[in-house]
This record gives structure tokens, C-alpha cells and sequence, in this order.
């Protein structure tokens, strides 16, 4: 399939300043079968995440993007999968999260919605994009509720371990990991409060490293 068939609708490299355009883009290559979600979800990432670095890699961001995508292929002593709609909400896991240089070209949910994602799918994505008035803390736990967020965040977590994190994010990291597996192998119930379950496990003191300072973001900042 040919990946960059929205960005020739759009006249080749997407204006990052006309979302509206791109999204009428995706929504004709949808409509006439040209291109399909998954190819969509690929095309939404690849313009978002456009010119953008890992902030301690500095690899393209993109490279993050299709590792989580290809996770359990990564990671195979895991035994997970990813279903169809797993695989989408890998590519675009930090697209919500990601502030392009004009906030009106923000990507919302509504975005999504209006290129006829589903409703499961998108509530695993908000489920999987922190908010800005959120701590990283009430993040996880709220993000524990989605079943498809977790298995994405288990991946997205794995990988930013291999991508050169600062102390504060190998502590963060130190909780959430196991915090999320818990969850997984039904050992807690989504939501239970993180730093009771941090110390519970003896690892009160990453808590406090990790979830007591400011979030540094894994991406650099977007320059277009």
C-alpha cells in the first residue's frame, strides 16, 4: 500500500499549518478505498511526528513510533499480540500528546472521530494520551482502565527504558512497568493508587524520584 498517497492529495509535502487539508486528504483516500485506517493512522504519524527528534536520542521520532507498532514482534517473551485496531492506536499513541507550533492544528479526538475511527478505538486513544492538567501518576492509573492502552503503553514504556532516560524517568518507569503488568495479570484492580501500590512493593522510594518532579518529555521540541 502505498503510504503516501494523502500526502500527494495534499500536494505532496503535507503543509503542517493546514490540517483541515490533510484530513480532507485522508478522508477521500479513505472514501474511495485508496488507503484504509491502518494506512491512515501510518500518514497521521509520519505528519505529526515530521522533523521531530527523540529528546535524549535524538533519533527521528518516528523510529519510536514504529518500534511500539512493531512491539510484540520486539518484544516476544511477552507473548502478547496486538489486534488491528492495537496496531493503529501504536502508531499514533503520542499524536494527541504532540503540540504542533499553532495549537489549532493540534490533533483532537474530534480528528479522529471525523475520519470514521471507532468508538473502541478511540476510547483506547484517549485512554493512552496524557492530558495537560494531568500528573503522570493519574495518567497510569487512569490509562490502567483501557486494556489496549496498557498493552501499548507496556511496549511504548520498554522502549523509551532503551532510549537513554534520565534518572527522574527510570524511576518514573520502575513503577509504572510493574504497576502496569499487575494490572495485566489481574494481581490489582485498574485504577488502585499507584503510590500506595509503589510502596507496597517496596519501591516507595522511585515513587517519590520519580512522580515528585516535573515530567521531561521524551520528544524534543517540535521545530517546523
Amino acid at each position: 500500500m502505498d503510504l503516501t498517497v494523502a500526502f500527494t492529495f495534499s500536494g505532496g509535502v503535507p503543509d503542517p499549518f493546514n490540517k483541515g487539508a490533510f484530513i480532507g486528504a485522508l478522508k477521500e483516500g479513505l472514501s474511495t478505498g485508496r488507503i484504509d485506517h491502518a494506512a491512515a493512522a501510518r500518514e497521521i504519524a509520519e505528519y505529526v511526528h515530521m522533523g521531530q527528534r527523540r529528546a535524549n536520542s535524538r533519533l527521528p521520532y518516528m523510529s519510536h513510533v514504529l518500534d511500539v507498532s512493531n512491539g510484540p514482534a520486539l518484544y516476544p517473551g511477552y507473548g502478547l499480540t496486538y489486534t488491528p485496531d492495537e496496531f493503529m492506536l501504536a502508531l499514533v499513541h503520542d499524536v494527541l500528546e504532540t503540540k504542533m507550533n499553532d495549537p489549532e492544528q493540534d490533533w483532537t479526538i474530534q480528528d479522529f472521530q471525523e475520519l470514521g475511527y471507532s468508538e473502541s478505538f478511540l476510547e483506547s486513544l484517549d485512554a493512552i494520551s496524557k492530558r495537560d492538567d494531568e500528573t503522570y501518576g493519574a495518567y497510569i492509573m487512569r490509562l490502567s482502565h483501557d486494556a489496549s492502552a496498557r498493552k501499548v503503553k507496556l511496549f511504548d514504556t520498554l522502549l523509551n527504558l532503551n532510549d537513554e532516560p534520565h534518572a527522574a524517568q527510570q524511576a518514573r518507569y520502575a513503577v509504572s512497568l510493574p504497576y502496569i503488568f499487575a494490572v495485566e495479570s489481574e494481581e490489582i484492580r485498574p485504577g488502585e493508587d499507584l503510590r500506595q501500590y509503589a510502596y507496597k512493593v517496596g519501591r516507595g522510594s522511585f515513587y517519590e524520584q520519580g512522580y515528585g518532579v516535573p515530567i521531561i518529555s521524551m520528544a524534543a521540541p517540535h521545530k517546523r
